[in-house]
């Protein structure tokens, strides 16, 4: 049985991003936000005539495998989410898939960005990629500056009926998607600060520059590991 990421009511998330049933299933207990599961497998489809991506367990991955290999129109991706910058991005979902992608395969970028949501990625490839992930929250860039007087909330969210015609977006938020992405990226980040992260400055109305975007230096990227891995040991 596949589960829609999108939850009731009219917030803009895609009906074509699914996680499957075992995938949500991880313990019972009073408080389940430390058994969050990670997002590492992905199976994308066009059988049904619409791109499709479906997040499974690996228990799923591996009663499927055999049928997975034998298919010609589903694939499985290993995907992991950029939460450090020096990583490499998975958002072509090309990492390694089974069975081999044709040569012009690419994902569909409205259920990768939102793919990247539910997954906790904290880094975004290029300014583009930030621009656009802001359009569909609502969320004021600075290439709007020129686009006259409009109101801004306190945390960045520009209201439906303030947005500038730059700003529209086919399929937008409504209401402040913040607090609630501010308390998704906490559980998915296991209380860890993300703050210094692209994400973290998005959510925390901080307007991102293309200096952002630059490649980080291998000694900040080695001293942030060393303490992410160290902090993750001692919180356990």
């Amino acid at each position: 049985m596949l589960i829609p990421l999108r939850s009731s009511g009219s917030q803009p998330w895609t009906q074509d991003v699914f996680a499957a049933r075992d995938f949500t299933t991880t313990v019972l207990a009073e408080k389940t936000d430390s058994y969050i599961r990670p997002v590492n497998w992905i199976l994308s489809s066009t059988a049904s005539g619409k791109p499709v991506l479906v997040i499974v367990s690996p228990f799923e991955v591996n009663a499927l495998l055999s049928n997975i290999r034998a298919s010609k129109q589903v694939h499985l991706h290993i995907y992991t989410p950029r939460v450090i910058k020096m990583m490499k991005s998975c958002d072509d979902l090309r990492l390694y898939s089974v069975p081999s992608l044709p040569a012009l395969w690419t994902p569909h970028e409205d259920l990768i960005r939102q793919l990247n949501i539910f997954a906790g990625q904290l880094y975004l490839p290029h300014y583009g990629a930030y621009v656009n992930l802001c359009r569909f929250l609502g969320i004021y860039t600075a290439d709007l500056r020129d686009q006259g007087a409009f109101e801004i909330q306190n945390d960045g969210f520009i209201r439906p009926e303030d947005r500038p015609p730059a700003a529209d977006h086919p399929n937008s938020f409504q209401e402040s998607p913040v607090p609630v992405l501010k308390a998704f990226f906490s559980i998915r980040c296991k209380g860890l600060g993300y703050l210094p992260t692209h994400i973290g400055k998005i959510l925390n109305a901080r307007r991102l520059t293309n200096e952002d975007f630059e490649e980080a230096d291998w000694v900040s990227f080695f001293l942030y590991f060393f303490f992410y891995c160290l902090i993750s040991v001692l919180v356990g």
